[in-house]
């Protein structure tokens, strides 16, 4: 993806022996400042207990309320401006560590929540479903510190089980969220996250995955409502503005880096999508969310 000056944060810790998986209290000093931009290479799932205060993800802006669920995908530019009473955990994961005892790689894939490019990155569970959440969180972050016999398998079947649950309050919300047309775009919405930044062509995408352009296009077409070139440049979209909001590149370097022949294009091209040219939008984001 494109080189830029977002802080990326990692999981593993100095321990060789410490799992890419936690469970800590929202609030604690991780170590950097989580209200700058800054992203992960892993997943994030942030259960608050008390709400205050508003949750960017890349360029939507979620009020924090209590009972709320948060969900977030490695790659993506998030920061908070929490207020004081709010409270609540995150639990942390590596696609990795979520896969090693998975026989479908592809289990990511099927669920939703858990890709970038979805729309929807909260959902509001009943009481009763987020105090579950809650306890099912307290016991990984048990497991996890008593390291007991058999800790690793107790994490990853706690795990199971959350993600389950969120997947289908995630669903009860979002219809059709496991036909075979969304996994398959949910394969292409991943395939883009990799090669975006050099590779526009539907024509490329529906190669690596098997499928005809009319299949792929028909696929997601019927789980989203959009063409895969209109997510294509979608994506594009969100990286160059990602790109103007928070990197020191010029606008010349970022037309390049992603894979813009001609500066001028980029420019034309950003403003039919976005009604501005890039110099405007960065001045413009820069004042709402820097300042």
């Amino acid at each position: 993806m494109v080189q830029d000056t977002i802080p990326e944060f990692k999981l593993a810790g100095s321990d060789l022996g410490e799992l890419p998986f936690k469970v800590e209290k929202v609030d604690r000093n991780v170590g950097y400042d989580s209200q700058s931009p800054h992203r992960h290479t892993y997943y994030e799932i942030f259960l608050f207990e008390e709400g205050g205060g508003l949750h960017m993800i890349d360029f939507q802006e979620f009020d924090i309320r209590k009972g709320d669920v948060h969900l977030l995908s490695p790659g993506q530019i998030h920061y908070m401006h929490r207020k004081p009473e709010s409270s609540g955990w995150v639990i942390k994961f590596s696609p990795a560590f979520f896969l090693a005892t998975q026989n479908d790689k592809e289990t990511l894939l099927k669920i939703p929540f858990l890709n970038s490019g979805v729309a929807v990155h909260r959902i509001r569970p009943e009481e009763t479903d987020f105090d579950y959440l809650i306890d099912l969180a307290l016991r990984m972050r048990n497991e996890s510190t008593l390291k007991r016999t058999g800790y690793r398998d107790m994490i990853h079947n706690y795990l199971n089980l959350t993600l389950t649950i969120c997947n289908r309050l995630y669903a009860s919300e979002t219809p059709n969220a496991l036909s075979a047309e969304k996994i398959l775009c949910n394969r292409f919405r991943a395939l883009l996250e990799t090669h975006v930044c050099e590779q526009h062509r539907v024509g490329f995408y529906a190669g690596l995955l098997g499928v005809s352009d009319d299949k792929l296009c028909q696929a997601v077409r019927t789980a989203g409502g959009n063409t895969p070139s209109e997510m294509i440049s979608r994506r594009l979209l969100l990286e160059a503005k990602r790109c103007l909001l928070h990197s020191t590149m010029s606008i010349k370097e970022i037309a390049y880096s992603l894979n813009f022949q001609d500066n001028a294009y980029f420019n034309r091209w950003f403003k039919k999508h976005e009604n501005t040219s890039p110099g405007a939008f960065r001045v413009a984001s820069r004042e709402k969310y820097h300042t």
